[in-house]
């Protein structure tokens, strides 16, 4: 499971194969961890995406989960506002 937490979750491994591979046409970001702690079942990152949508630069502070079972993503959550991504499209934030 996949979710950016403004939005639905993303839930099987087709879903987020089809999810990811809408960033094929989209020019590469850059992600830069602040902070990360993690156990043997969950890591935490505070992070900012630095990303483009729809031709804009858009920066993102995000805070993501990542829980972890048998060495593998079972879930991962990621939260932040959604606002520059909008304005990215020109709607509201």
């Amino acid at each position: 499971m996949y979710h950016s937490v403004p939005l639905a979750p993303i839930v099987g491994k087709a879903a987020i194969r089809e999810f990811v591979a809408g960033f094929d046409d989209r020019p590469p970001g850059r992600l830069v961890i602040h902070h990360q702690v993690a156990t043997d079942h969950v890591v935490m990152n505070e992070r900012t995406d630095y990303i483009t949508l729809n031709g804009q630069p858009v920066v993102l502070p995000i805070c993501g989960v990542f829980e972890i079972e048998d060495g593998r993503i079972k879930a991962w959550r990621e939260y932040f506002d959604l606002g520059p991504a909008r304005a990215a499209y020109g709607a509201s934030p």
